[in-house]
């Protein structure tokens, strides 16, 4: 049985690995830039940044707890050693209101990892849905985030536009598979050059039309 503290410390192995770092509170993985000779402007992995989580403050159900037979135990629910990321001590105190388990028999803090199991594999996945994340999520295709889009139920979207910004920002991702072979590597680069030249010189001549007076 995993316990908290060893699922935390995969976690915190894989976040480590992929050169993740934490500021103010708030992980993030960052892709860095790569450019072609030219200049044109690549990534070669996706970038990840949390903006928003939950803020759980279980403190605040002392009064509750207080309000019950003594005998239950209950306010002894607010002095588990074990200290949860905020969203997991959320979900878990609304799992666990959802029995009124907070007397000395609960499931402790120290075995929340199990804890979740058993809950979705009974199917209890609802009390999951009270944590909230908001992520940037860049270096990623349009095919990606349209998947992400068509199974939305639950979240809601934001994407940087493709008809109000300009190729000023314009940088194209490298698949796995052409970082691995050199022919594949230098196609990528040729074809990323062409492609931002091109439409450079579209974007041009659509503002020279504009310029004339023409209808866009």
């Amino acid at each position: 049985m995993e316990t908290t503290e060893r699922s935390a410390a995969r976690a915190e192995e894989l976040f480590r690995g992929l050169g993740g770092a934490v500021q103010d509170g708030f992980p993030a993985v960052h892709a860095p830039v790569y450019r072609t000779a030219a200049g044109t402007a690549y990534l070669k992995s996706p970038g990840v940044v949390i903006l928003a989580k939950p803020q759980t403050n279980v403190r605040g159900l002392g009064g509750f707890l207080e309000g019950f037979d003594p005998d239950l135990g209950f306010p002894g629910y607010l002095d588990d050693p074990t200290e949860l990321p905020g969203s997991s001590q959320l979900c878990k105190t609304a799992g666990q209101l959802c029995y009124a388990s907070f007397g000395p028999r609960r499931t402790t803090n120290e075995n929340a990892a199990s804890y979740f199991g058993r809950l979705t594999g009974a199917g209890h996945g609802s009390v999951l849905e009270h944590a909230n994340f908001s992520f940037l999520l860049y270096g990623i295709s349009r095919s990606v985030t349209h998947e992400l889009v068509r199974h939305r139920a639950g979240a809601g979207f934001s994407q940087i536009s493709q008809r109000y910004v300009s190729g000023a920002v314009l940088r194209f991702v490298e698949r796995p598979e052409y970082q691995e072979d050199g022919e594949l590597h230098r196609h990528f680069e040729e074809r990323a050059d062409r492609a931002a030249a091109g439409y450079g010189e579209m974007a041009e001549r659509l503002l020279e039309l504009q310029g004339e007076g023409h209808a866009m």
